[in-house]
């Protein structure tokens, strides 16, 4: 009997210490970062040797993945709202964040994101964005057109739109004038966002001047592995690139991070 209420009492100490532990740890999120996504066999064809294309059955995989284990997917709005007050979200809470403006995000990436509930963000160029959409070809390197970033809105209000830049994505920002960036940025007004992704997940300080005088809530860079907390400077975001040469068993490893970090 007293064996037994040593262990009844060694389990409760031991309960009442993780969830110790949990309240004041640290809290981290895994923000994904994916890119272009293609069928299988459009990748082996057309871009066998760029890893920023990834696979439909790959995001697939990593997305019933989250689901069967109960991880809950936020919104841009809600992970604001999580670092701006004491806002707590289940440790299992990620975001998943697309660069581009891709025209597959629409054809390829929404159907799956749909299908699971899951909550995204999409940063377009801006540069990039036509009135009409071309025919859809996952062999060709094409953009959303205004037509369906209005459909996505009313379609499926789970994807918000932000900015990748008006005309910054091909440029060297270190040799561009503080004016030439103010310009890019006025020219992005008409997407009415104020929610930014660096291109090519690189800061900039001349950048980080205009994302404050424009009232920017918030900017995202890209990195190989860093989960997101609310000690992230508001203009300097982590996110974890997701790419072909991810393994499956890594994008696990980061999920599992915010238990232990």
């Amino acid at each position: 009997m007293k064996k037994l209420m040593i262990l009844i009492l060694t389990s409760i100490l031991l309960i009442v210490g993780i969830c110790i532990y949990f309240n004041f740890k640290e809290r981290k999120i895994a923000i994904f970062a994916y890119h272009k996504i293609v069928p299988q066999e459009i990748k082996n064809e057309y871009y066998k040797d760029n890893k920023w294309v990834d696979t439909v059955e790959r995001f697939e995989e990593q997305m019933k993945y989250l689901y069967e284990n109960n991880y809950k997917t936020i919104s841009m709005s809600e992970f604001e709202n999580w670092r701006n007050t004491d806002k707590k979200y289940p440790i299992k809470t990620v975001m998943i964040t697309i660069d581009d403006g891709d025209l597959g995000i629409y054809y390829e990436i929404l159907p799956i994101l749909k299908k699971y509930n899951f909550k995204a963000t999409m940063f377009i160029i801006g540069n990039k964005i036509n009135d009409v959409s071309e025919e859809y070809n996952p062999a060709k390197q094409q953009f959303i057109g205004r037509d369906l970033l209005e459909s996505i809105k009313k379609e499926y209000p789970n994807l918000e739109i932000h900015s990748h830049s008006f005309d910054l994505h091909n440029l060297n920002t270190k040799d561009l004038s503080l004016e030439e960036v103010k310009n890019d940025f006025i020219k992005m007004q008409k997407f009415e966002t104020n929610i930014f992704c660096y291109p090519y997940g690189t800061s900039s300080e001349k950048i980080k001047q205009v994302l404050e005088e424009n009232n920017y809530k918030m900017a995202f860079t890209l990195d190989k592995s860093n989960l997101s907390s609310k000690k992230n400077d508001k203009y300097e975001i982590s996110r974890i690139g997701i790419n072909y040469e991810t393994s499956f068993l890594n994008f696990k490893k980061w999920l599992i991070k915010q238990f232990i970090m």
